[in-house]
């Protein structure tokens, strides 16, 4: 009953705490995965909150769901930075996903489309 009262009242204090500490452990993770570049490894993209960790194998759900905290960040730390990953932007890692390359890789657009749509009067 105390941590729990203790947590309602510190609630604001404590979730930015924990927001800190996931930011650190995303930095930390993306520098060491990324070599220091800090970008994407297929399209360059630095803009920090656009990377996102890929499972370069593609099993990526899989092994989340095996995760009891569900936190990627915190199995690589614990794990001591294993292989098997890289860093994505979000477009790019979404691309992978879907197609199994980032269209990036295949310089078309994998439904056959143009790379860009465009704008559509209604």
């Amino acid at each position: 009953a105390c941590l729990l009262m203790y947590y309602h009242r510190n609630k604001e204090k404590l979730n930015e705490q924990r927001r800190e500490r996931h930011r650190l452990m995303r930095i930390k993770i993306i520098s060491y995965y990324s070599n220091g570049k800090n970008e994407c490894a297929c399209c360059s993209e630095k803009i920090f909150v656009f990377l996102a960790i890929d499972h370069i194998d593609g099993n990526g759900t899989k092994h989340i769901e095996t995760l009891s905290s569900r936190s990627i960040e915190r199995f690589l730390i614990n794990s001591n930075f294993p292989k098997g990953y890289q860093v994505l932007c979000h477009n790019c890692n979404f691309g992978k996903h879907i197609f199994g390359e980032c269209p990036h890789k295949t310089g078309r657009n994998p439904k056959g489309e143009g790379a860009v749509l465009k704008t559509v009067s209604l």
